[in-house]
C-alpha cells in the first residue's frame, strides 16, 4: 500500500494513461474531474487542503510529430481547501484552456500543490473569507461523501464524473457505481 502520509508532502498526483485514446473535451473532462475528486479524497484522507491546482494532459510521444501534444495549466486558488466540488470547477477551467482540438489523448493528470494543514492563509484576513457555517457544511458533506464512498456499495459520484463508468475508456470494475440518480431499483435502501 501507500507509504505512511507525512504531513510535510509537498503534492497529490492523480494521474492514469488511458484504455483507449479520448479526442472529446467532454471525455476529457469526465477522466479529470474523476482523478480530481480521486486527489481530494486522498488530500482529506491526510487532514489537508490545498492552494494551487495543475492539470497536465498528453498525446503519445510515438504519435507523429503533428499529432504531439502537452498541455499544463496550473491556478491559484483564493483560500485553501480540499472541497471536490470547487476542486473539480477549477480543474475543468484548466482543461478549457489547454485543450486542443484535434488529438488524440493517452494522458491526464491532477497535481494538487501548496499543501498545508491550516484553512486559513494570512492573506485571507485581507479578503473577505467564506462564511465559517459555509467551510463547516462542505467540509462535513465532503466527510459523508467520502463515508459513503468507502462502502463499496453506496458510491458517490458529483455530476462532472457522470458517464466514467459507463465509458469503454475507462472499464474497470472497481470504477463501476449504482445508477441512483437513473434507476429506482438501484436506491440504496436506509433503515
Amino acid at each position: 500500500g501507500d507509504p505512511e502520509p507525512r504531513a510535510a508532502q509537498a503534492q497529490i498526483m492523480w494521474s492514469r494513461t488511458f484504455k483507449e485514446r479520448l479526442t472529446t473535451i467532454e471525455q476529457l473532462k469526465e477522466a479529470v474531474s474523476n482523478y480530481t475528486a480521486e486527489a481530494a479524497v486522498k488530500l482529506r484522507s491526510q487532514g489537508l487542503y490545498c492552494r494551487r491546482v495543475s492539470l497536465q494532459i498528453r498525446t503519445s510521444l510515438y504519435d507523429s510529430e503533428a499529432q504531439r501534444y502537452a498541455g499544463d495549466a496550473q491556478a491559484d486558488l483564493s483560500a485553501p481547501t480540499s472541497d471536490t466540488r470547487l476542486l473539480i470547477k477549477v480543474a475543468g477551467e484548466l482543461l478549457k484552456k489547454v485543450f486542443k482540438p484535434g488529438m488524440r489523448y493517452m494522458r491526464a493528470g491532477v497535481i494538487l500543490t501548496e499543501l498545508s494543514a491550516q484553512r486559513r492563509h494570512q492573506s485571507d484576513l485581507l479578503r473577505g473569507e467564506l462564511p465559517a457555517a459555509e467551510l463547516e457544511r462542505a467540509d462535513r458533506l465532503m466527510a459523508v461523501m467520502d463515508e459513503l464512498n468507502r462502502d463499496q456499495r453506496h458510491t458517490v459520484y458529483l455530476a462532472a464524473q457522470h458517464g466514467f463508468a459507463e465509458s469503454a475508456a475507462f472499464k474497470n470494475p472497481q470504477h463501476l457505481s449504482p445508477r441512483y440518480t437513473t434507476d429506482w431499483d438501484e436506491l440504496p435502501k436506509l433503515f
